[in-house]
């Protein structure tokens, strides 16, 4: 079983380049596809928040993407160090539901529509899948080259 020590560096850069990465297209997803949020057209918020510029921000969720990151890592990497843990299920059902509970409340305070966080939420996964096959390649490389 792998310990938590020797694994520090590598987990530590792992979420770093998936915190980055999310963080980064999230910001560059805002730039150029300008979506109103909910909020901006209800008739009972103040014309200022309706009017601000970051009400053009919708898409995607950073709240939801950046919430689904970390509880998805941190939950993988619980089961990867601790595979035999009778404890798993809850960590994952934990990581989902605060997950899920975070992107609720976006979509509740209006400051999303349902389609911006499930792209949000979806997203990570995606990176992961991206992170994972990008590893898996790179360490074929090496492989061939050693």
């Amino acid at each position: 079983m792998l310990s938590v020590r020797e694994e520090n560096a590598a987990v530590a850069v792992i979420l770093y380049e998936s915190l980055s990465l999310t963080v980064g297209i999230n910001i560059l997803s805002k730039g150029l596809i300008l979506r109103y949020r909910p909020l901006a057209y209800n008739d009972t918020v103040p014309m200022d928040a309706r009017l601000d510029a970051d009400a053009k921000k919708a898409f995607f969720s950073g709240h939801s993407a950046l919430s689904w990151v970390c509880t998805t890592f941190f939950a993988k990497v619980y089961t990867d160090l601790h595979p035999d843990s009778p404890w798993i299920r809850h960590v994952w059902v934990g990581a989902i539901g605060l997950s899920t509970l975070t992107a609720g409340l976006r979509v509740a305070a209006g400051k999303h529509f349902l389609s911006d966080v499930v792209v949000g939420a979806g997203f990570p996964l995606k990176l992961a899948k991206s992170l994972n096959l990008l590893i898996y390649l790179t360490d074929k490389i090496i492989e061939n080259f050693s």
